[in-house]
């Protein structure tokens, strides 16, 4: 259990339960309508073949990077980085869940 820093106690979090069917993706956004935004991992075992890859812009390094949904961890976006998630193919053995949130 991992606590939010205190300059989180000021928003107020909303939370969804995601349920990524296959085909399901997430173009290009920054989560602008928000102060800030995550995602939480929860499958146990996720294969990379699978999709549902987070992608997102390093402007420092001037290039695209990748995370790969690991069971528990925490995506925090915090300053409106721009990202997508990759399609999860027909042919995934398993749908993808998730938690977001979201701060205002």
């Amino acid at each position: 259990f991992v606590k939010f820093n205190k300059k989180y106690k000021k928003y107020k979090i909303n939370n969804s339960l995601y349920i990524w069917q296959r085909g399901s993706h997430i173009t290009w956004h920054n989560d602008s309508n928000n102060k800030f935004a995550g995602t939480v991992y929860l499958n146990e075992y996720w294969n990379k073949d699978d999709g549902g890859l987070f992608l997102w812009e390093d402007k420092m390094e001037n290039c695209t990077k990748v995370e790969f949904p690991e069971f528990n961890k925490m995506i925090l976006n915090p300053q409106k980085i721009p990202h997508a998630v990759s399609m999860i193919p027909y042919q995934a053995k398993q749908l993808r869940f998730t938690i977001q949130f979201f701060g205002n």
